[in-house]
């Protein structure tokens, strides 16, 4: 950046802006992204979340027919998705290989505490202030492949790594 007498150059800044902003173009411009990595409450914009990916994967479709709505939901990747069930105390982790292929399913039970330290406040799930809303806050999930670990800077930064065994 070009600095004249202590003072930045405007121009500058706004190249600086452009170039950033540039390479994160895309990162969340589908729907299929717009809320990956955030951890959103199920009875409002991750109702719309729920129903979508339940829409393009007949796993998730089965298993909220027969589970009912989660509390909260967490797309953690294009490959992850997440449903909290409060109450019932578990955590269905979806893996899929790769996009556009039926997940497989698993559940954690009881809650993660990394992950119930976090969850938003909200009297119908059951969950009062969060513990610990900025982590960083992890859980492991098994999955048919190995494990998955989830860890979360705060609700609308998180990140999934699986490992094969």
């Amino acid at each position: 950046m070009l600095v004249l007498r202590g003072v930045a150059c405007v121009p500058c800044l706004l190249v600086c802006l452009l170039v950033w902003t540039a390479g994160c173009a895309g990162a969340r411009a589908t729907p299929g992204t717009r809320y990956l990595g955030i951890l959103l409450n199920a009875r409002d914009l991750g109702a719309g979340e729920v129903m979508r990916e339940a829409a393009h994967d007949p796993t998730i479709k089965t298993y909220v027919a027969q589970h009912g709505n989660p509390d909260f939901v967490l797309q953690a990747s294009r490959l992850d998705t997440q449903l909290i069930y409060v109450w019932r105390s578990v955590l269905a982790y979806f893996h899929r290989e790769k996009p556009g292929a039926p997940s497989t399913v698993s559940e954690v039970t009881p809650l993660p505490s990394g992950l119930f330290q976090m969850l938003p406040s909200d009297i119908r799930a059951g969950t009062g202030a969060p513990l610990n809303p900025v982590g960083p806050n992890c859980w492991t999930a098994p999955i048919a492949t190995g494990s998955c670990r989830t860890c979360c800077l705060s609700r609308t930064a998180c990140t999934v790594t699986c490992t094969s065994r």
